[in-house]
């Protein structure tokens, strides 16, 4: 032993090692855990995915929340996935779930991004799941599809797996696939209620009207004591021009739950496609005051804004919109009150204030370049922004501008599988084709345009019109009054043009 190499040395050596063999324990220890962050388990009924959790307190009151959410009691039921957040803030699927709760698409938008944000601390399954729904509420569809199809072949036997498969084929307007699908989670499940929702939707979309009744029907059956399924109802009937069963549908469900603001908001919508604007107006404030619901007060106000459209007194809808995204501009919904300005610039345009439309767009680019949203709603506000200056360039018949937006919005959607983009991209090329006198070319780019939707309506209108045939032209805007599946400031706009003209002839 030399002369350094005390026993003192030794034992100071050991210890040392000992520490850093703690430490390494220790590490791994804390590894394991984050990898297997989530080691609580729902219980899941055979061949169904199970749920994880940090939590067993969380997974309880998510399973509580689940159950109100299949019982299509969303309000109620988001109040249990907050708390189950609140118990476990790392609980991904609880922040899924309340995205598919929330009641406006900014809401659902921050909770599905705070979902992905956490996928990988979730099971595999988990994760796919939460991944369809992120692509699915930024737009991207077919990725949507992709991994649902991938969850339903590695789970094939959960229900809930495949009524979300489903409702993605829907929102590609695949109902053929998403009817077969439905009725596979039927066979797995005949009492599962959202089976038979998402079934008359597709049904109903797909034009076998008798079939989507039944469906909706069976889905009230199924909830004798709940008021969404009588919404639903309404919905239906007041979508297929049944606005007397409509209403008394929305009335029932107003008589199971008496503070259902949404079934108001419809009656008065049913209400204005009959001419009866002052008791719309009446039924909205009703359902005004009965809300605090941030996104539906904001709800309530645009839709007073827009019952004026409908009575062609376009200053006072200008001022109830105005209203409304003050309001929007209040509750911190930044994302609304831009989307409303742009409903403002719409109006504008129609009725040839250029300079009033083109100010309002350019607060917009405001909201946009001082990121007062949210990426997912930036671009929705970007792509409307575009629609807005197509419009008003080729009603001003600056057209190497309006061609040079044209190019740039196609550009645009050839970068997502957005159905809704591409739709009113045709639509747009068929209206800039008109106001050149091109209608052959209008008709052709309008023919590829979805059918079933009233804006091609109106511009076949139109085009009849332009073309000289007034009989035609006139039965198309017909077809624009008596439409009854819309509730947006474009319709309300162009319904409007409707009667006008009509009321000219």
């Amino acid at each position: 032993m030399s002369g350094k190499e005390t026993p003192f040395f030794y034992l100071q050596r050991c210890c040392w090692y000992c520490l850093f063999l703690l430490l390494l324990m220790a590490c791994e220890k804390q590894s394991k855990q984050e990898k297997q962050h989530h080691t609580e388990v729902l219980p899941a009924s055979e061949g169904e995915m199970p749920i994880t959790a940090s939590s067993q307190a969380a997974l309880e009151i998510f399973e509580n929340g689940r159950s109100l959410f299949e019982l299509v009691q969303l309000v109620e039921a988001r109040y249990f996935f907050k708390e189950a957040i609140e118990t476990d803030s790392s609980f991904a699927l609880a922040y899924l779930y309340t995205a598919w709760c929330s009641p406006s698409k900014e809401e659902a938008l921050f909770y599905v991004n705070k979902a992905m944000n956490l996928r990988e601390k979730v099971t595999e399954s988990e994760g796919m799941m939460i991944e369809a729904s992120y692509w699915g509420y930024h737009g991207e569809y077919k990725k949507s599809i992709e991994c649902w199809e991938k969850l339903s072949e590695r789970i094939p036997k959960d229900k809930r797996i495949l009524n979300s498969l489903a409702y993605a084929y829907f929102q590609t307007k695949d109902y053929k696939r998403s009817i077969e699908t439905l009725h596979k989670s039927i066979a797995i499940d005949s009492v599962y209620t959202l089976n038979y929702n998402a079934l008359g939707y597709s049904y109903q979309y797909q034009g076998h009207i008798a079939s989507a009744e039944k469906a909706f029907r069976k889905y009230a059956a199924l909830l004798p004591n709940t008021a969404k399924p009588f919404d639903t109802l309404g919905d239906f009937y007041r979508k297929t021009g049944q606005l007397d069963k409509a209403i008394k549908a929305y009335e029932q469900a107003i008589v199971l739950n008496d503070k259902f603001d949404h079934a108001q908001h419809k009656i008065a919508q049913c209400m204005l496609f009959q001419g009866r604007y002052t008791e719309a107006r009446v039924v909205l404030n009703s359902a005004l005051s009965m809300t605090r619901e941030p996104y539906n007060i904001v709800w309530h106000l645009k839709a007073i804004g827009d019952s004026y459209l409908y009575e062609n007194k376009y200053d006072k809808a200008l001022k109830g919109l105005s209203d409304a995204k003050a309001k929007a501009e209040e509750l911190g919904l930044k994302g609304t009150s831009a989307d409303i300005l742009l409903d403002m610039a719409l109006i504008c345009i129609f009725r040839g204030e250029m300079l009033q439309a083109k100010e309002y767009i350019e607060v917009v680019d405001e909201h946009i370049e001082g990121h007062q949203v949210d990426a997912a709603m930036e671009l929705d506000l970007k792509m409307k922004q575009f629609q807005c200056r197509i419009l008003a360039t080729a009603i001003q018949k600056e057209y190497e501008e309006t061609d040079r937006l044209l190019k740039q919005y196609t550009y645009e959607v050839s970068l997502y599988s957005n159905d809704e983009w591409s739709n009113r991209l045709k639509q747009l090329e068929a209206y800039v084709r008109m106001r050149k006198t091109m209608y052959q070319e209008a008709k052709t780019s309008l023919g590829t345009a979805d059918q079933q939707d009233v804006l091609t309506i109106y511009l076949y209108a139109r085009i009849a019109e332009e073309e000289g045939d007034i009989p035609l032209a006139n039965r198309y805007y017909q077809q624009v009054i008596d439409w009854n599946d819309a509730d947006t400031t474009w319709y309300a706009l162009i319904r409007s043009y409707a009667v006008i003209k009509l009321g000219e002839s």
